[in-house]
């Protein structure tokens, strides 16, 4: 196994936020989808289930 290599750059979401979004993503899969399709995605109409 390899180190993983620091980086330079800023992340883009905190560890906290990343955590929560991930228990999110686990415990309630297709609300948090459905919120993250809507939210990075354009739609010509809203799906009926996910």
């Amino acid at each position: 196994m390899y180190p993983i290599a620091k980086s330079d750059r800023t992340p883009l979401i905190d560890e906290k936020t990343y955590l929560a979004m991930y228990q999110e993503s686990i415990e309630n899969s297709d609300v948090f989808w459905s919120k993250k399709a809507k939210e990075f995605l354009d739609w010509d109409k809203d799906w009926e289930h996910f």
